[in-house]
């Protein structure tokens, strides 16, 4: 439902700024760029369609290709990632493996060719992904070393005599795991990477582009497996291996050609191999961001697909009454819970799309350490919140949660999908936070004061609450280090005995930027009652996290015990305040009714419910 009101169009607009929207950054086919396709201009897929029996996955392919031939899908979405966004948003609410399928095909393929091809190959494989005549995919994780891809193992030497490639999978556990390349039904593309080796060298991890197939058959020396089912995401995910597969020069991605210049006349390579590394998966930045904004815009949905449930499902009331779920203090307090994480979870996915735009409109390709710990920050956070969102939705839709049809189940495989990609949710959390801990003084550390619990809706408060447990929880990860060192002489066994700080380092940092972007949203509405909504929406996630952390932040001497005495009383008095508010509230997502149609939104569904079984036995 598009926003009805001033209120609702002003919290539109700070959740979506630029974007305005699912699709308002997308061109019409034909249009010029200032006329941008609207949401219900957009085909949707069928409210019962459901998938293919034999290929469930070939559903996103044929979305993918609807989105190509409708609003395209090609390298002005990496030049300006607010496109890229808009699609990755509108594909997480109606099909979300099909924003699985974009991730790889366009961020991580396609944007790896554009930003690092500068042969007549990438250029060719660039048309051919644009113009649908393939579909990319991204072989970097391999089965045993995981995210960690400076290590991998797959090879690519250089044969100077018939100026080729040759990749190869040394063994089982250098097997590419997971990319989605298995449905043969259309040619793919893929970026791949690989340990570039000329002679006895080892020149790093570099990107490789390879074709790894046809309809008909596979590349020559390319073998792929698909792998077993995953319930709740059906995506054609495949082990791939490399058996003496050639790729001509040009099939290097190394940006401005010289190591293939260097090659090509046997010249001495001088290599620097961080950097490299750097450019082959500098599009993990922003895929980080788009994750984010897929985990948003899936929890927004669930979210409104909950509320619907609750004002139209009955339950037992007081005596023989009955009424809708929502009025039952329960139930409403669980959906504003949920309201209020999904709000901090998309202002800060928002933050991260405004960031890597602007790093986009600088032309860099590789980010800057600054960029790479917000970009890894904002996946932590909001896949984070996003998936408690995401189950509390399912559970507060009852047993109608549990079906695909209501797409939360879907909704759910791909978040926990979004918390693994691009680097798992806990092993990146950690890494930041050693970064913190490295580039921060311990000497600049203030001592804890005790802080009142901030005033009703007074978020530059509860901010600065937040800062302050931040830095008491850096101070602690400095005390505990030191005393780990002394303790142990084994590098892991000092990081074992400090990962449980640097945890609560990461989760602190985390909410700190959660309160920073919802006081900054607070500034930019333009409308009095949407700041008052943002401000009792910020105080709801400030006192569920300070709950969840009591112990923790009574222990750092920042609030008192009588303080904590509060918590339950100042959450049940913004509950009281948002309630009425909540159709409001939900407005402000703008999503299209057109968008959710599914069983559990509409006091019908048990018809719903019977045509989506009609139709599944006339596929």
């Amino acid at each position: 439902m598009s926003p009805t009101s001033r209120t609702a169009e002003s919290l539109h607009r700070t959740l979506y700024g630029d974007r305005d929207g699912l699709f308002t950054v997308l061109d019409r086919p034909g249009s010029p760029a200032e006329d941008p396709a609207r949401p219900d201009e957009i085909p949707v897929p069928r409210r019962t369609d459901p998938p293919d029996r034999d290929e469930p996955a070939e559903r996103s392919y044929r979305l993918l290709e609807m989105l190509r031939s409708t609003v395209g899908v090609n390298r002005s979405c990496v030049t300006d990632p607010r496109r890229y966004f808009a699609l990755e948003e509108w594909a997480a609410v109606i099909d979300p493996p099909l924003a699985a399928l974009l991730a790889a095909h366009l961020n991580l393929c396609l944007g790896s060719l554009l930003q690092l091809g500068s042969s007549r190959e990438a250029e060719q494989a660039l048309r051919d992904l644009e113009a649908g005549r393939a579909t990319g995919a991204f072989l970097a994780t391999e089965a045993v070393w995981g995210s960690d891809l400076a290590r991998l193992r797959t090879d690519a030497r250089y044969d100077a005599d018939r100026r080729e490639f040759v990749l190869n999978t040394p063994d089982d556990g250098a097997v590419k795991f997971m990319p989605n390349n298995a449905l043969r039904k259309l040619p793919k593309i893929a970026v791949v990477l690989a340990r570039l080796r000329s002679g006895r060298q080892d020149h790093g991890v570099h990107a490789f582009v390879c074709h790894l197939g046809t309809v008909d058959q596979p590349t020559p020396g390319v073998q792929v497996t698909p792998l077993p089912d995953k319930p709740g995401m059906p995506t054609d995910n495949a082990v791939t291996r490399f058996r003496d597969a050639r790729v001509p020069l040009g099939a290097l991605l190394d940006g401005d050609g010289h190591v293939r210049d260097a090659l090509r006349t046997g010249e001495i390579l001088p290599i620097d191999r961080p950097a490299a590394f750097a450019r082959s998966v500098a599009r993990v930045g922003i895929g980080k961001v788009g994750l984010s904004a897929v985990s948003a815009a899936m929890a927004r949905a669930a979210v409104t697909i909950a509320i619907r449930f609750a004002e139209h499902r009955h339950s037992a009331g007081a005596g023989a009454a009955r009424v809708p779920l929502i009025e039952h203090r329960v139930h409403h307090a669980a959906l504003i819970d949920a309201l209020a994480d999904v709000y901090a979870a998309s202002y800060a996915a928002g933050a991260g799309m405004t960031a890597a735009t602007r790093a986009a409109a600088r032309r860099h390709v590789v980010p800057t350490p600054a960029e790479a710990h917000r970009y890894t920050m904002t996946k932590y956070l909001v896949t984070g919140l996003c998936h408690q969102v995401l189950t509390a939705s399912q559970g507060l839709c009852g047993a109608h949660g549990m079906f695909a049809v209501n797409r939360i189940p879907l909704y759910l495989a791909v978040n926990r999908g979004c918390m693994t990609a691009e680097g798992d949710n806990t092993v990146i959390a950690l890494a930041a936070a050693r970064e913190m801990v490295h580039g921060h003084d311990e000497a600049t550390s203030r001592s804890s004061t005790t802080h009142p619990l901030p005033p009703a809706g007074d978020l530059h408060a509860w901010a600065a609450l937040a800062a302050a447990r931040e830095e008491q929880a850096l101070s602690a990860c400095h005390r505990g280090l030191a005393a780990a060192r002394r303790a142990h002489t084994q590098v892991l066994d000092v990081w074992n005995a400090c990962s449980a700080l640097f945890l609560r380092l990461a989760d602190r940092h985390a909410h700190r930027i959660a309160l920073d972007e919802l006081l900054a949203a607070h500034r930019q509405a333009d409308d009095a009652e949407a700041r008052r909504l943002i401000a009792c929406l910020g105080e709801v996630h400030a006192l569920g996290d300070l709950r969840r952390d009591a112990a923790a932040t009574l222990r750092d001497g920042l609030v008192a015990p009588g303080h904590l005495a509060l918590l339950d009383h100042r959450t049940d008095r913004c509950h009281d305040q948002l309630r009425p508010e909540i159709p409001l509230l939900v407005d402000g997502f703008g999503i299209p009714h057109s968008l959710l149609g599914v069983p559990a939104v509409s006091p019908g569904f048990v018809e719903d419910y019977l045509r989506t079984h009609r139709s599944c036995r006339e596929h």
